[in-house]
């Protein structure tokens, strides 16, 4: 017996954009909220840190 699932393909690589100037170049002051705390949310807030945001 075999199965077969047939999967839509999907680049894992492909990006939001280009990451926004870092909070000391703005001129008004935003907190970023990350809603979820699964690997995608806790790995998204930890990238947001590392790069000076408050989150």
């Amino acid at each position: 017996m075999s199965l077969e699932i047939d999967m839509p393909q999907h680049n894992s690589n492909t990006s939001a954009g280009p990451v926004p100037q870092k909070p000391h170049e703005l001129d008004h002051k935003h907190h970023i909220v990350v809603v979820g705390a699964g690997i995608s949310g806790l790995t998204s807030a930890w990238f947001l840190q590392q790069q000076g945001f408050s989150v």
